[in-house]
């Protein structure tokens, strides 16, 4: 999922390692890209016992921005046809695939929130001024 962030006035540096920040205390490691059209993050850890991996993307300008955040799992259209698996006795995978979604899905929502708190911090004090 996306969100465009309009007139917040923030230098997209000072997000991205305040969101790698966050992300490493989620216990990611993360690798960062700063290029001239973007920012990647690339998470990367194993969490609850399982590898897991999202990269977040920002985009746009201090003024007009985007965040994307890609999960690695994502729901195969197969998997959303449970009579198919039922079938052929993959109930257990279905399930398993269904936990996964559920851990991005919270994750996301807790990835968003923190989005939202980093950037009104940011927006409190002076928003464009260089790294201490």
């Amino acid at each position: 999922m996306e969100y465009n962030f309009v007139g917040r006035n923030v230098d997209l540096i000072r997000l991205s390692d305040a969101l790698a920040k966050y992300l490493e205390g989620e216990g990611f490691s993360v690798n960062v890209n700063k290029g001239d059209e973007a920012i990647l993050l690339l998470a990367r850890g194993r969490i609850g016992g399982k590898f897991r991996q999202v990269a977040i993307k920002l985009f746009g300008n201090p003024s007009n921005f985007t965040i994307a955040f890609v999960e690695r799992e994502r729901l195969d259209p197969v998997f959303y046809n449970n009579m198919f698996w039922q079938f052929f006795g993959g109930g257990f995978l279905l399930r398993e695939k269904y936990r996964e979604v559920d851990f991005y899905r919270l994750m996301e929502d807790r990835f968003w929130r923190k989005v939202e708190e980093i950037i009104n911090n940011f927006s409190s004090c002076n928003p464009l001024s260089s790294h201490p």
